[in-house]
């Protein structure tokens, strides 16, 4: 049990290295930011993550998105408030869905909760914070996750905080 709590701290901290040294390498927000997810979903088996960002229009729409096809990432628009996403950008707070298919604010905007009809898919969304003000949210879901080891949320929160890059250099969609 040790052991296995030890390894898992050592990812989490190499997951939390890795990640910052990928957002501080370029400006290039949206290349960063997807290869950040990248190796996030690959280091703890998460099924797919995308991050929103709010425009001036008050849309939340897709900065970059991983596991999802173009024409998914390209239907990631939401109102401040709608569905589980907007409202963590509305709130500023954390939240854990346990399993997506129970939940009634999910909007499965991307059809994401179809892919695995009869499991259970744990939906993991943080908000992006900067100067004191959220201005975007991560998502990030995994097919049987440990939730009570409260499975990603460290490392959700550790790869939201460098969130000043988001306010720099041109924006571009999700792809």
């Amino acid at each position: 049990m040790v052991n296995t709590q030890a390894n898992e701290s050592r990812r989490e901290l190499n997951a939390i290295y890795e990640v910052s040294k990928t957002l501080a390498s370029s400006l290039d927000v949206s290349k960063t930011f997807r290869e950040a997810l990248n190796y996030l979903l690959h280091a703890f088996d998460w099924r797919r993550a995308f991050v929103v960002l709010a425009e001036p229009d008050g849309y939340l729409r897709g900065l970059c998105a991983v596991g999802l096809t173009r024409e998914e990432s390209q239907r990631l628009q939401f109102k401040s408030g709608e569905g589980i996403v907007g409202r963590v950008y509305a709130n500023g707070i954390q939240v854990i869905i346990p399993d997506v298919h129970a939940e009634p604010l999910f909007l499965n905007r991307t059809g994401g909760g179809d892919q695995s009809p009869g499991v259970s898919v744990a939906m993991l969304v943080t908000p992006i914070h900067s100067d004191r003000r959220t201005v975007g949210v991560l998502a990030v879901d995994c097919v049987n996750p440990d939730l009570r080891r409260g499975y990603g949320l460290h490392i959700d929160g550790a790869s939201a905080a460098p969130a000043p890059q988001c306010q720099r250099g041109p924006r571009q969609h999700a792809g």
